[in-house]
């Protein structure tokens, strides 16, 4: 029974991610995006993103050994630093970086014809990264990894939404590029720089960081544990805010054509 437990979480976080992907999806005016199943090469390459950003996690890492002599996780005498160099280049710069070309990757195969298709596209490479991490993250035998997942569980759009957003920026940039219109560089930037400063800040709070893992030395864990609360509070906002934007501009965003 323990072990089927730690598969619930998961799962409800997978089913979340596809309810909010499947309307998102359908609500494209005049209509979704056909044939079906180009919207699924997409999701497919994001569920291969895990493997490839711990790959080359593995490597900055090996690499910062060779180079320092530390692992990023002790690389400075200050935890907030340690924590932010960690979660940057092992989770914020690699995994969106990989999430990033992949998104190139699948623009390049199913052509979207408007910004709400790039910014769909990126929202599917999320969906894939979301599926593989939740099943890669199933432990049955650790204690307490069901506790864990559900403590996530709320955050279960992240993947998504950062991807949304970098889909979002892409698309901008190439429809204000074609057209002629100011702000490609500021939507270029935007797609780029936010995933990567929000995925970061947020990982170096809540994720097991130096920040957070300082039994030596209670005041550190004490400033980590209240950073950890308020970057998980503003996530949480932040999530459902870039979800409901994404809704309430589907007819303007599909509204803004983009030339294969």
């Amino acid at each position: 029974m323990t072990s089927m437990l730690a598969y619930v979480p998961a799962l409800i976080a997978i089913a979340l991610c596809l309810f909010v992907f499947i309307r998102a999806y359908k609500r494209e005016v005049p209509q979704p995006m056909k044939p079906w199943w180009r919207i699924v090469i997409p999701i497919a390459l994001g569920c291969i993103a895990p493997l490839l950003s711990t790959g080359l996690a593995l490597l900055f890492n090996g690499g910062a050994m060779k180079l320092f002599g530390a692992t990023f996780l002790q690389l400075t005498p200050n935890a907030f630093a340690n924590s932010l160099l960690a979660s940057f280049f092992l989770a914020g710069f690699t995994e969106e970086f990989v999430k990033f070309i992949l998104i190139l990757i699948a623009v390049k195969i199913v052509k979207p014809a408007k910004v709400y298709e790039y910014a769909l596209i990126g929202a599917a490479i999320g969906l894939g990264f979301c599926i593989m991490e939740e099943y890669l993250y199933i432990d049955p035998n650790a204690e307490g990894g069901a506790v864990l997942t559900f403590v996530r569980l709320p955050f279960f759009a992240m993947h998504m939404v950062l991807n949304t957003v970098m889909g979002l920026g892409l698309g901008m940039y190439k429809h204000c590029k074609q057209t002629g219109k100011p702000g490609a560089g500021r939507w270029l930037a935007l797609g780029l720089i936010l995933p990567v400063l929000w995925h970061t800040l947020y990982d170096s709070a809540t994720v097991k960081t130096p920040l957070i893992l300082a039994p030596d030395d209670p005041m550190v864990q004490s400033v980590g544990l209240v950073y950890a609360g308020v970057m998980a509070l503003v996530t949480l906002i932040l999530q459902f805010t870039v979800l409901w934007q994404f809704k309430k501009n589907t007819e303007r965003s599909c509204a803004l054509p983009i030339e294969p």
